[in-house]
């Protein structure tokens, strides 16, 4: 019983979602076409993306899509720029603590090992 009150309730809000998206859709036309507004939804979109996905998959992501009151196309676009800035970041920034923050900057601050410096004096062999 309580499974059939959740999919009625789903169903619910996905139209409410519906809705409201509709009459955004509407609004921003109108706003458009006065040339009031100029959005990164109305830009065209030049490259596409197929996935391939299980059910259980896509009705996942609809379900987070429609509680988001977005498309499954906006929602997993949103989603995926959050993800590739995260892991980009991580892949290019080194957070140290505090002790370790001072080691690096005291190793910084030594002279350069004379086995460094005989390596940079070497010429380039490019071979």
């Amino acid at each position: 019983m309580l499974q059939g009150v959740f999919v009625c309730g789903f169903f619910k809000v996905m139209k409410l979602c519906l809705k409201v998206r509709r009459n955004a859709v509407q609004l921003s036309k109108r706003l458009r076409e006065k040339g009031e507004i100029v959005s990164p939804a109305t830009m065209e979109k030049q490259c596409r993306m197929d996935l391939r996905l299980t059910q259980s998959q896509r009705s996942s992501y609809e379900a987070a899509a429609a509680l988001k009151c977005q498309t499954l196309s906006q929602w997993s676009t949103s989603n995926l720029d959050a993800a590739a800035q995260r892991d980009i970041e991580e892949a290019r920034v080194t957070r140290l603590d505090e002790g370790a923050f001072e080691a690096f900057c005291e190793m910084l601050d030594e002279p350069i090992p004379q086995a460094a410096l005989e390596l940079l004096s070497r010429g380039e062999d490019w071979m």
